[in-house]
């Protein structure tokens, strides 16, 4: 966790990207209903215009927000993983010969290379996908109550399976 010290505005930005990204997501369906419930079926054009401009207006903030949240994850991840092969590095340079003959070189470029490779990967992953999931499972709740109370009650009650599924 030292590693990731003097990144917490980028995270705090990548997070909240990535969380204005799932609420207009959410929101979506919302305004297809609405642009199907009343402008269709009303013959209201003043209604399907609006609910397909604002449409589009999410998608974009919502594309502009998935960027930026794919950048920041990235360039977090690829920092933290610098840091850490450097420190990796400057560790094993400290190595004596007995230490070095305990650990073969294989073993070492592996440490260096693969595993903080793995670390780099989950930071990403966690940014973009740890943060999302729980959003969309919540949000989804909220959104399908609006619509739909009884089928919310039933996706409220298989919820904890979701839960378990996603950790």
């Amino acid at each position: 966790m030292s590693f990731l010290k003097g990144y917490k505005f980028q995270s705090f930005l990548a997070v909240t990207a990535k969380l204005v990204e799932a609420i207009f997501e959410l929101i979506m369906p919302l305004l297809m209903a609405q642009l199907i419930d009343v402008g269709i079926r009303e013959n209201d054009m003043s209604t399907v215009f609006s609910m397909v401009i604002w449409m589009f207006v999410l998608t974009i903030l919502g594309y502009l927000s998935s960027i930026t949240c794919q950048y920041l994850a990235s360039y977090i991840s690829q920092k933290v993983g610098g840091r850490m092969r450097h420190a990796l590095f400057s560790k094993v340079t400290t190595f004596s010969e007995a230490e070095t003959n305990k650990y073969s070189s294989a073993v070492l470029t592996n440490r260096i290379t693969t595993d903080v490779n793995l670390v780099q990967h989950m930071i990403a992953i966690v940014i973009r996908l740890g943060v999302r999931a729980p959003i969309l499972m919540v949000g989804s709740l909220f959104a399908l109550a609006s619509i739909s109370p009884k089928l919310s009650m039933t996706l409220l009650y298989t919820f904890p399976l979701f839960v378990v599924v996603v950790i």
